[in-house]
């Protein structure tokens, strides 16, 4: 998963709350991560799946 430094059921948890409506700030507090760092995380896992999806 785009090699990213945080482990990936934090990472995976994160985006799954994005995507269900939780806001970043909220879902930073509840896994004592920062907003940055699943902003960065959403920006990288975007740029990837672009990359992979044909034209």
């Amino acid at each position: 998963m785009a090699r990213l430094r945080t482990p990936t059921p934090i990472v995976s948890l994160a985006l799954k709350r994005r995507g269900e409506g939780m806001g970043v700030r909220a879902s930073g507090r509840v896994l004592h991560t920062s907003d940055s760092s699943i902003l960065r995380w959403q920006q990288r896992l975007a740029e990837q799946a672009d990359e992979g999806s044909p034209p």
